[in-house]
């Protein structure tokens, strides 16, 4: 149940998303984004933000609905809950501020709720600083970013790590763009010898800001599945009761009506798994929040599974055309099911999480 605040924002958001058109790159309605308050939406007042874990499950999934470009969650959610919760570094005391400003992009390139980064980066110690080598591939919105926010592993002993902030247009670094199959855009980076502009040392206080900022990546990722499992039934429904065949609308055949009772049942249970999933960011020890962010995941890939399947067979063959909203909305599902963790990551992280004996 929604509360009058979180219901404003809903339907702000459905209609400046309905109204607006994205550009291509991500990044075109990023300072409107910024001006609406959306890129603190994570963060409570106290941070500079005016929401917290529910709202910002709320506008994930009208921007998932809406089929919206932007990298709200790698760009907005997990760079600033981290800010928000690890010492600021010198140099970047007011970065969190510029970033929910919109006057400063920021893009996290970790988007697996494990300590190691995709790709594989290392960082040296030299006499000059330290330096970052390797790649960071399928980075999203990194094309339009300013800065990465990246992990990397010391080269000489892989259980040492950092979090480091690279500007994307200093000596050393290299990306090139490439649109994704969802209609957003994705960056491949390329370090070397790249000087970091900020560091965070590994430390417990620095790894657990990092470790909260995946969770709550995670948790926006489940509300933008649910915002597609939403527009998918009702897309199906309405057409259900439209369409017409042997004399009678399809929304009469009982067949039909159980298939769509059916996706209803496993909606429902999807929005109700996605409260389990915000209370858990409440949670003060890592491992309960990993075990239940982990099966909010895996019952959210299972619905979707489910819900996108049923609505492409229920539409039929108009469904799998590139002009129809079906196809795009099951695209984009696919592919948030298969990144910040599959099934099968989830839940070998859930076993893990279970078996810590800490709640």
């Amino acid at each position: 149940m929604l509360s009058p605040d979180q219901r404003d924002l809903q339907s702000s958001a459905r209609r400046f998303l309905g109204e607006r058109a994205p550009s291509l790159g991500g990044f075109g309605r990023w300072q409107q984004f910024a001006e609406l308050g959306w890129l603190g939406v994570a963060l409570d007042e106290a941070h500079g933000g005016f929401g917290g874990p529910a709202e910002m499950t709320v506008l994930a999934q009208e921007i998932a609905s809406a089929l919206a470009p932007e990298p709200f969650l790698q760009a907005a959610v997990v760079p600033a809950v981290f800010l928000a919760n690890a010492a600021p570094c010198a140099g970047f005391e007011d970065l969190l501020e510029r970033l929910i400003a919109g006057g400063t992009a920021v893009v996290a390139a970790f988007a697996e709720p494990d300590i190691v980064p995709r790709g594989s980066v290392s960082f040296s110690r030299r006499a000059d600083g330290v330096r970052l080598v390797g790649e960071l591939p399928h980075v999203l919105g990194g094309a339009g970013a300013q800065f990465v926010l990246l992990t990397a592993q010391l080269d000489v002993d892989p259980n040492v790590r950092g979090i480091f902030l690279a500007d994307a247009d200093s000596a050393g670094v290299q990306h090139s763009s490439a649109p994704t199959i969802d209609g957003r855009q994705a960056a491949f980076f390329e370090l070397d010898g790249a000087r970091p502009a900020a560091v965070w040392p590994d430390s417990a206080a620095a790894l657990a800001a990092f470790g909260l900022a995946q969770d709550a990546g995670l948790l926006g990722q489940c509300a933008e599945l649910l915002g597609l499992m939403q527009r998918l039934f009702g897309l199906t429904r309405d057409y259900l009761r439209e369409r017409r065949q042997f004399g009678q609308v399809l929304a009469e055949f009982q067949a039909l009506r159980h298939r769509l009772a059916d996706m209803y049942a496993e909606l429902e249970q999807a929005r109700a798994m996605l409260g389990v999933g915000i209370d858990a960011m409440g949670l003060a020890t890592a491992s309960a929040r990993a075990r239940l962010l982990s099966a909010c995941k895996l019952r959210m890939a299972r619905a979707a599974r489910f819900i996108g399947a049923q609505s492409i067979q229920l539409h039929g063959a108009i469904a799998l055309t590139q002009e129809y909203e079906v196809g795009r909305l099951y695209q984009r599902l696919l592919v948030l099911e298969k990144t910040w963790g599959d099934a099968e990551f989830h839940a070998r992280r859930f076993v893990a999480a279970s078996g810590d004996g800490n709640e």
